[in-house]
């Protein structure tokens, strides 16, 4: 039988004698009361010593067989060992009382009487025994079930940190490639178009070299806006590097046509810089995701012509000391009711940015006034 841990005796112990005194006090004020009432009648003129004294004796016997059951009962005992060990213990407390009651009141517990005290002498201890081992399993069930949880919360965080490892390293291959081997590859077919469209410009085929030529021209614009774009998009820019740099990267591709403001405060500009790197790949991702998504919905969307993107920190709530704040600011159409707007692709954003403690929020206003996305996240080593 394995031996319990010290807090799950002290656990025992502490139930058991709490729930003696306890019992105490109620059998002491019943005495209290039944003294008033027989003073009241002219029965009776003071507390009956010898009441108090089988009290205590009660008390002392049943703390002696707690603290005995406390220091020998294993923690996996069976049901069997267990009823056995309350009845011998509750016996033995009995015993103990029953003898101390003998001297207290002269040997003149004898006979029936003594079998009337040896019964009432065993409910108090095995009450104690029963409401200890009671209270101590209950403790130690929702512990146990506070342990599953929790492992079962750092296995569910690992797995989702392997996916999104694996994720990001899928991004990379497939940026890479879009990059590298896929551009390579169309310049090299639009090379040799070009050199097809030379030799039929030299005889003649003007007609079939200037198709050449606009076929050349739409794979120039394939390769430099679609292809490199689904690369970008697949793996951002500077993700790998900080999220200044991951952002000033997604910024540089906003068309010139809109103004682009970047307001970084002194806190947030020390936040994940490249010597002092505290979000992990994916939660960039994440953040850099965001920004795109409200970019794209002030351009398409609200028609704005300029953005204004500020990183501020914050105080965090609960335990954690600083959060990160980005505001994506437009002067678009605006939102009247944020709350009713369809969020779309930031839906999923939000869920991803709440499963790491952050969130987002669309603040909106008056019609042509503008709309806000605000969106945060913890710093991982916020100081």
């Amino acid at each position: 039988m394995a031996s319990p841990p010290r807090d799950y005796r002290v656990t025992l112990i502490g139930a058991g004698v709490a729930t003696l005194a306890f019992f105490m006090l109620v059998s002491f004020s019943q005495i209290v009361t039944f003294t008033v009432w027989g003073q009241t009648a002219g029965a009776v003129t003071g507390v009956s010593w010898e009441s108090v004294g089988a009290l205590a004796a009660t008390f002392v016997a049943g703390c002696l067989v707690v603290v005995c059951f406390g220091l020998l009962h294993g923690e996996r005992w069976s049901l069997q060992w267990r009823a056995l060990s309350l009845i011998v213990l509750a016996l033995v407390a009995s015993a103990l009382r029953l003898g101390a009651l003998r001297l207290l009141w002269g040997g003149e517990v004898i006979g029936a009487r003594a079998g009337g005290e040896m019964i009432n002498g065993l409910v108090a201890p095995l009450l104690a025994l029963v409401v200890g081992l009671y209270f101590v399993d209950s403790t130690e069930s929702a512990r146990h079930v506070e342990r599953v949880a929790a492992a079962r919360q750092l296995e569910t965080q690992r797995l989702i940190t392997d996916l999104e490892g694996e994720e990001m390293r899928v991004r990379r291959d497939v940026s890479q490639t879009l990059h590298g081997h896929i551009q390579q590859r169309l310049v090299f077919i639009a090379s040799q178009l070009q050199g097809v469209e030379a030799s039929d410009r030299a005889r003649g085929a003007v007609a079939q070299a200037d198709t050449l030529a606009a076929m050349i021209e739409e794979l120039d614009n394939l390769r430099e806006q679609e292809v490199r774009q689904l690369s970008h998009s697949v793996y951002p820019g500077g993700v790998d590097i900080g999220l200044h740099q991951a952002f000033q990267l997604q910024l540089a591709h906003i068309p010139a046509t809109v103004a682009v403001d970047l307001e970084v405060s002194p806190e947030a500009a020390r936040v994940d810089t490249v010597l002092a790197p505290e979000f992990d790949e994916a939660d960039r991702l994440i953040l850099v995701t965001a920004l795109q998504e409200g970019v794209t919905n002030a351009l398409k969307h609200g028609g704005a012509t300029r953005l204004t993107v500020a990183l501020g920190v914050r105080p965090g709530r609960g335990s954690r000391t600083e959060e990160l704040v980005v505001e994506v600011r437009d002067n678009g159409t605006g939102v009247a009711d944020p709350a009713h707007v369809t969020l779309s692709g930031l839906a999923q954003v939000r869920a991803r940015l709440e499963s790491r403690g952050g969130g987002l929020e669309l603040v909106g206003g008056a019609a042509d006034a503008g709309t806000t996305l605000r969106f945060w996240l913890p710093r991982p080593a916020a100081g």
